[in-house]
């Protein structure tokens, strides 16, 4: 019987200790933190409120959450209403739907590219 030879690279432990770094950030090293300040972290809830508080207050951040979310609200229809239009209304199958979000991916990607420069 023939071995197939494969062409996967193991993973070593320094691999996981750096992927482990990427994944969980370096305040998991406080070795490697440089310094960085081990406070216990306050609730949840309270950094959610006072973070929001702070881009309420500000008036550059208020201008891009509003943006932002202006900007979301149509595309999430879309992502609602493509398929439900394609399906119900035009009787295409999910390989068109597939087609419809390949075009819509190509417009991006062309749209980046041109718009990038």
């Amino acid at each position: 019987m023939e071995q197939v030879s494969s062409n996967t690279r193991e993973m070593s432990p320094t691999h996981g200790v750096v992927s482990y770094r990427a994944l969980f950030g370096v305040r998991h090293f406080p070795q490697l933190a440089g310094g960085m300040a081990t406070e216990t972290p306050e609730p949840l809830l309270a950094a959610a409120w006072e973070s929001l508080r702070y881009v309420v207050r500000h008036r550059t951040l208020r201008g891009i959450a509003i943006t932002v979310f202006i900007s979301n609200v149509p595309y999430g229809i879309l992502i609602v209403a493509l398929p439900i239009l394609a399906l119900q209304s035009f009787h295409w199958g999910a390989d068109a739907v597939g087609g419809l979000w390949t075009v819509a991916g190509g417009a991006t990607i062309t749209s980046g590219i041109v718009v990038g420069r």
